[in-house]
């Protein structure tokens, strides 16, 4: 499993994993566990507000994540992957708005860890979408 490092002011931080084969990921559905083509995304949630999130994969697709309580809160997740870029909109249930992150390279097998700042506008990583 290879390993990506974004720093975490930058707000996505990825978990450095060994190579030991697939690793359960504690979601809701049974059927949640690392195979080949997907990718472990862990979302902490450090923001007030309850968030949805979405991966954008490339310039345009969109698939819902999941929702991850506020004020502390760590939700895990297996995502699809795919040859293409990989962003992050934070979309909050009520609040501050909808936000996009800055667009990271992931290839098969990584563990993604994002980090929703308490004060997102400040963080950096992320801009506020207009809609």
């Amino acid at each position: 499993m290879s390993t990506l490092h974004l720093g975490t002011w930058t707000a996505v931080v990825v978990a450095a994993l060994g190579c030991g084969g697939s690793q359960p990921v504690h979601d809701a559905s049974p059927e949640s566990f690392s195979v080949p083509d997907s990718i472990d995304v862990e979302v902490i949630n450090q923001n007030y507000y309850d968030a949805n999130i979405y991966a954008i994969y490339g310039e345009a697709e969109r698939r819902w994540v999941g929702n991850v309580p506020g004020v502390g809160t760590r939700s895990s997740f297996v995502l699809p992957w795919y040859p293409r870029t990989l962003a992050f909109e934070i979309d909050f249930v009520v609040g501050p708005g909808v936000f996009i992150s800055d667009r990271v390279d992931v290839a098969r097998g990584d563990a993604v860890q994002l980090t929703v700042p308490p004060n997102i506008l400040a963080s950096g990583f992320f801009r506020r979408l207009r809609r």
